[in-house]
């Protein structure tokens, strides 16, 4: 299941770690009582300096915490550390105590943990999800060229655009601690409050991430990865025309065949006819083996055009071809 964190607060988690395990249990006994919110809120004013009368419990827990706090005030703030993460009785309700043991268990990783967090809030997330056991590398993504309104655009680190004969873009990645999700406006625009992400790591190399969360540098990449495929789009082309063309005449010559054997029997010369047939079906063999030999060829010296792929795009042309009734030509 997904973990979900405030970057900032994950940010201040990291600058406490030392000290979270002790100022929880101080933390917890402290907001146990009813209304405990008014106390966070004391805590918070305090913590900036505002005289709170009467104020003595949140006074007394400010000056025995004081370092902790102002760290996450730093980076943070008081009311969104404790509210995000423990509820009225106090108790825990987010996900802060997983990520302070994941934190622990890396505790080496820490620079490049607070690398990656900076880089992501940057970028102009505020919060992301965690899965270590996600694995971005079993999924297909796809996006339309151009974009169409409304659509999702999801981007991931080491995409590789896989070559098709249609103007979509189907991609994979080779490598990913991340996926990101972004919602598009109707004028093609990510929306501020449409931007989320995934990630299965908090230490990788924050430059796999995009530069900026904008369609030049998420959907353009992809874009630009699809036209370096151009010699392998052809390819297809190729593949798929001849293979066509050779399994539209495989389909006539059966009709002739049947029309032939089963339905003309006054015709005076039939066995010639069949004669015929027999020599037509032997050039018929050899081009549908020059069709396999091409796809043979292409898979061997482009290993990501696969015998399935070149199959699985005469398939889906055929369909095209179905429902628009273009000529195959």
């Amino acid at each position: 299941m997904d973990k979900k964190i405030s970057i900032d607060n994950m940010i201040a988690l990291c600058n406490i770690i030392d000290e979270f395990d002790e100022f929880e249990k101080k933390l917890i006994s402290a907001i146990s009582s009813k209304y405990n919110r008014d106390l966070v809120f004391q805590i918070w004013d305090i913590s900036q300096g505002k005289f709170r009368l009467g104020a003595l419990k949140a006074k007394k827990f400010y000056e025995e915490n004081k370092l902790i706090i102002d760290v996450i005030n730093r980076y943070s703030d008081v009311p969104m550390f404790i509210n995000q993460n423990y509820g009225w009785d106090g108790k825990p309700t987010g996900d802060l105590r997983f990520f302070y043991e994941y934190l622990v268990k890396h505790k080496e990783e820490m620079p490049k943990i607070l690398e990656v967090l900076n880089k992501i809030k940057e970028l102009g997330f505020n919060k992301f999800e965690f899965n270590e056991e996600l694995d971005f590398t079993k999924e297909i993504y796809g996006t339309s060229l151009p974009l169409n309104n409304y659509v999702d655009l999801i981007y991931v680190a080491n995409p590789q655009v896989i070559p098709n004969y249609a103007s979509y873009i189907n991609y994979i990645t080779s490598d990913s601690n991340y996926k990101i999700k972004l919602k598009l406006s109707n004028d093609n625009q990510i929306l501020d409050n449409g931007k989320n992400i995934v990630l299965n790591s908090l230490f990788f190399d924050p430059n796999t991430l995009p530069q900026k969360i904008d369609i030049e540098h998420t959907h353009g990449q992809l874009v630009k990865l699809k036209k370096e495929q151009q010699n392998n789009i052809n390819f297809i082309k190729t593949s798929v025309k001849l293979g066509v063309s050779v399994l539209d005449l495989e389909r006539q010559f059966n009709c002739s065949y049947e029309t032939i054997i089963n339905i003309l029997d006054g015709v005076k010369n039939k066995a010639e006819l069949i004669d015929i047939l027999a020599n037509m079906k032997d050039n018929l063999d050899k081009l549908k083996k020059i069709s396999a030999d091409y796809d043979s060829s292409v898979s061997q010296n482009e290993p990501l055009l696969t015998a399935e792929l070149l199959e699985e795009e005469k398939r889906l042309y055929l369909r095209r071809r179905e429902w628009s009734k273009i000529d195959s030509c």
